[in-house]
């Protein structure tokens, strides 16, 4: 007797494997059809797109740059590389470039098809321009994007000298209230003669008063610069155009961070941090919440917080120190005027009014000068940026889209192989035919250790054979009488009884085939009709047709004990099986490897087992011959799997069941399943 068959998995794995080796042809069939129609699609959809690139001449930055002071001439706002290179992908420029191009694309797309960066140890800038349909559409794109930016630095320009003119204005205004206040005072002076004099004391505090006016003067004018150079760089750090280009940037430098480095490396994980970053900041931005850029890792062709933000930083710390000096200014101013007002009984210096009167004009035709600086600037703006080299069709480069091509063949190939692959899986796996041994000892709870060919004479008859000498005649002076049971339908059983009857008579062996079956299976054995059993006449092959014998129990015990007698139980369970079971001394169970009746072999056999008691061996029997793939996977799992194990129990100790009283001659069998 042998223990029954554990398996850690519900299914056969092998199977699934030869399902697929058997679909392959159909598997790298769809697979090339889903790949054609992925390229068909991919050469229709997908189009080529063309790069071309146009170039502009940057302002020299070394230029004097305009003084704070009324004496140095206006000059328009120099803005830095980086914040020409953010203004370049601003929305406003971008909204201008869609409307040259007449509306055909809109800002969001313009932002993904355009690029700039400054050329290394020079002051060109290169904008490179990604569009698909045709050269001159990208070429046409080129140009209404340089002329964009140009306009956009001639405004940022213009903006600026508007801010300049009202804070000169507002100068100009309170200067000429105070040159009047001084020809007054100039004109009362000289009618009075108390006031005319030598005062020491009240010449060196008019003098403090004129030196503090001028600071305060030009403190002012330093406060106004530095708020509208503020203003100027908080309109290019909000727009969210700057946040996109460096986000873009980032990504990209990101990708060439992964092909040279591992996810672990520094500089890959404070690129991943950026990103993260600057996609938050975007988010505050296009809701329109205020940023703040610190926390960014240095980012290449970008400024970083040391750059930008430090650019922005300093000018508020310079305007807010310029705010305390003003304050400062306007106290020490007051408290001058205080004394001064105490010392008005003293007189003052005719000189000293020429002087401050002097100084009032100075100051009114000073800031009338750069007013008018201003006011050229404002009225011809004159962009920062020049055409150098203009996009041509020459320089168009084509880009084929080979890689998106080859991924969408790629996709329709994996996804036709895998819709097989899952189709064969799901196949298998709802397979109810017992095909290989693994498949039918889940089913039956024994690995089937003999496996009868039906359709191959010699093989079968070794198999038959086999059986015969390894399972049945190792112990026949104990055993004799070997109960087969068919688990369902088992198309092919006839010629398997046919070889086990021959191989038997052949050692010489009398032969009793007891066929438990309301239709008995017709034999013949070498061209003759076995005969009916007779005791009083014994054969050496003889059949007992059990629904046909009127004293069955009589007829059974009365069986030679020299005779080795064939079971044969051909129907459903039924429940006084156990009391056949009591006559043989060996169970075996016989299951079909073609029949789809994987559900009715596993009810059956539980049923068995609870009736007769665990089998001794499994027989699959094999209508038709296995081809080659599912020889190979039996092969396999015959080596894979002990087929000689043996019960832990005493080989000397047979299973033994107490005799219950027969049932009645011809009783009809009940179905218990």
């Amino acid at each position: 007797m042998r223990s029954r068959f554990t398996f850690p998995l519900v299914f056969d794995p092998l199977r699934i494997v030869l399902g697929l080796v058997r679909s392959l042809f159909g598997i790298v069939l769809v697979s090339l059809l889903c790949g054609g129609v992925m390229l068909a699609a991919a050469l229709y959809f997908v189009d080529s797109r063309y790069v071309v690139s146009a170039q502009l001449l940057g302002e020299n930055p070394y230029r004097p740059e305009s003084g704070d002071g009324l004496k140095s001439p206006y000059l328009p706002i120099l803005m830095q590389d980086e914040t020409l290179i953010f203004g370049a992908k601003s929305s406003e420029v971008l909204k201008d470039t869609s409307e040259k191009l007449g509306g055909a694309i809109s800002p969001q797309e313009l932002w993904t098809m355009t690029e700039m960066a400054k050329i290394e140890d020079s002051d060109l800038f290169e904008l490179t321009v990604t569009r698909p349909g045709n050269p001159g559409a990208a070429v046409e794109l080129a140009t209404a994007w340089a002329e964009a930016v140009m306009e956009y630095t001639a405004e940022v320009r213009r903006r600026d000298a508007e801010a300049k003119i009202a804070a000169y204005q507002k100068q100009l205004t309170e200067n000429k209230e105070k040159t009047a206040a001084l020809d007054r005072t100039l004109s009362e002076s000289g009618q009075s003669q108390n006031i005319l004099g030598e005062d020491t004391q009240a010449t060196a505090l008019q003098a403090t008063i004129q030196a503090l006016e001028k600071e305060l003067a030009d403190a002012r004018v330093q406060l106004a610069a530095k708020a509208n150079q503020i203003s100027v760089y908080d309109n290019q750090a909000k727009g969210t155009g700057m946040l996109r280009s460096m986000l873009t940037l980032r990504q990209q430098e990101l990708q060439k961070l992964r092909r040279t480095y591992t996810e672990s490396h520094p500089e890959v994980q404070g690129a991943v941090e950026d990103v993260q970053l600057l996609t938050q900041l975007l988010a505050k931005a296009e809701r329109g919440e205020d940023y703040d850029l610190r926390g960014l890792n240095k980012i290449p062709d970008l400024p970083s917080e040391g750059e930008f933000q430090a650019q922005v930083l300093r000018l508020k710390e310079e305007k807010a120190a310029l705010d305390e000096k003003v304050t400062v200014y306007t106290d020490e101013l007051a408290a001058k005027k205080q004394e001064m007002a105490a010392l008005r009984g003293q007189s003052l210096s005719l000189s000293e009014l020429r002087s401050n009167l002097n100084e009032a004009m100075l100051t009114t035709n000073l800031l009338s000068a750069r007013i008018k600086e201003a006011e050229f600037v404002r009225d011809t703006p004159p962009s920062q940026l020049s055409l150098f080299q203009p996009a041509s069709l020459a320089d168009v480069e084509e880009e084929s889209g080979l890689l998106k091509k080859a991924a969408a063949v790629c996709v329709g190939l994996l996804g036709g192989a895998g819709l097989m692959i899952l189709r064969v899986l799901v196949r298998e796996l709802r397979s109810a035919r017992l095909s290989t041994p693994v498949q039918t000892a889940l089913a039956t709870g024994l690995y089937p250790r003999h496996r009868y060919p039906e359709k191959r004479e010699a093989e079968s008859r070794a198999a038959v054979r086999e059986l015969w000498l390894t399972s049945m005649a190792t112990d026949l002076s104990r055993r004799r009488r070997f109960f087969f049971v068919l688990v369902g339908e088992v198309p092919g059983e006839q010629p398997f009884w046919w070889d086990l009857l021959k191989v038997i008579n052949e050692d010489g062996c009398r032969i009793v085939f007891v066929d438990f079956d309301q239709q008995p299976m017709p034999l013949s054995l070498n061209g003759y009709t076995i005969p009916m059993y007779n005791h009083s006449q014994p054969s050496p092959v003889s059949v007992i047709h059990p629904f046909a014998e009127p004293n069955l129990l009589q007829t059974l015990q009365a069986i030679p004990r020299d005779s080795v007698v064939i079971g044969r139980w051909g129907m459903p369970p039924v429940a006084w099986l156990g009391q056949v079971r009591v006559f043989f001394e060996s169970v075996f169970l016989v299951v079909s490897a073609q029949a789809g009746n994987r559900t009715e072999v596993e009810k059956n056999s539980r049923v068995y087992r609870q009736l007769l008691g665990d089998p001794e061996e499994t027989i699959l029997v094999e209508e038709k011959a296995p081809g080659f793939w599912l020889r190979t996977v039996q092969n396999l799992e015959d080596t894979f799997f002990d087929k000689e194990d043996e019960d832990d129990s005493d080989p000397d100790r047979m299973p033994s069941y107490e005799p219950r009283r027969m049932l009645p001659n011809h009783q009809q069998p009940t179905d218990v399943t």
